[in-house]
This record gives C-alpha cells, structure tokens and sequence, in this order.
C-alpha cells in the first residue's frame, strides 16, 4: 500500500513540474506542432508527455520493473 502512494505521489510531483516548465523531460521525437518528452518520475517509471504552445498531454505511463520469478534460471 505504501508503495503504491509513493508511486502517486511521485507521478503528481512530476506532472506540477511537467506543468510549470514542458521542456524539463528529455527530448524523444519533434513534429510539426508537437514536441514528445520523457521524465522519470522514479527510477522505475516514466511519463512519455507532449507540448505545444498551448497545452500538454501525457501520452504514456511506464513502470520498468521486472518480475524475476518469470525469469528462468
């Protein structure tokens, strides 16, 4: 339980700073009107977001996280 409010709590901290400065994610891909980001918002998650002049729009959510019982030896 625990986990799951650090997780939320770091994706809000990450979406207000994702909301004051756009450019703050590292750079993945440009168009014409749209530019996409990414941001850790944990050492194992990110946000894939994109901006334009006018808004921002988080486009993905990924935890990175592997589960080592799958794995065979």
């Amino acid at each position: 339980m625990q986990a799951a409010e650090t997780m939320r709590s770091n994706v809000e901290k990450t979406l207000i700073k994702i909301q004051q400065m756009p450019t703050i994610g590292r750079l993945c891909k440009e168009t014409n009107n749209k530019t996409y980001r990414i941001i850790k918002t944990h050492p194992k998650s990110s946000l894939y977001y994109w901006h334009n002049e006018t808004e921002v729009r988080v486009v993905r959510f990924v935890l990175n996280k592997k589960n080592n019982k799958n794995l065979k030896q």
